[in-house]
């Protein structure tokens, strides 16, 4: 039977961050941030699917469409306002971030500045805004890449991984797309592991 999600709006600076909650009773939770474009189906379509094998561990989920969905910046202040909604409004201050592609840029600068971010996973990042990636140490950060990437480079996650402090963890998936569409079941296993592991 599918779960519905809770739909609501968080209030930031002249708009609304867009809101799905999987509601899982404990401290800790997941959020979701999209690519560019929005959408709260991440890669090969996994947030959904996640959200709702995390609920069943007791781990909530907020997956989000931020108010300009291409702007670094702007998406950066939407996470951590979401960030501080979940632990003022829903009482959960063990927070992991994914973030796929544009969004990998956005959950890594939000973990350097909020240390409720217990956890970071990105899929197929750009490497452009992540300059604050080695202050996520030592909170544990997973990057994922195909090299068959054609949208952005295996090499921007390698970089990434470079910079970044321990713990950490790249796996590169052999000739896997942006959406890491051939290995769907591989990277799904690896980021829930990583979730029930480290939150």
């Amino acid at each position: 039977m599918q779960i519905s999600p809770l739909q609501f709006e968080v209030k930031n600076r002249d708009g609304y961050v867009r809101c799905e909650f999987y509601e899982g009773g404990s401290d800790k939770g997941v959020i979701y941030m999209h690519g560019v474009g929005g959408g709260t189906h991440g890669p090969s379509d996994i947030y959904h699917p996640l959200a709702e094998d995390l609920q069943k561990s007791g781990i909530s989920s907020l997956l989000i469409n931020c108010r300009y969905d291409s702007a670094l910046d702007e998406c950066i202040s939407d996470l951590l306002a979401c960030i501080e909604y979940m632990d003022q409004e829903l009482h959960i201050d063990k927070i992991g971030l994914i973030g796929w592609s544009f969004g990998g840029a956005v959950v890594i600068s939000a973990a350097a500045l909020d240390q409720r971010v217990r956890t970071v996973v990105t899929v197929a990042s750009q490497s452009y805004g992540t300059d604050g990636v080695a202050d996520i140490a030592p909170r544990p950060v997973l990057l994922i890449h195909g090299t068959g990437d054609k949208t952005l480079t295996y090499r921007c996650s390698v970089d990434i991984a470079r910079r970044a402090g321990e713990p950490k963890k790249l796996v590169l998936f052999e000739n896997a797309d942006h959406g890491i569409s051939q290995n769907r079941k591989e990277m799904y296993d690896l980021i829930r592991n990583w979730f029930l592991e480290n939150l």
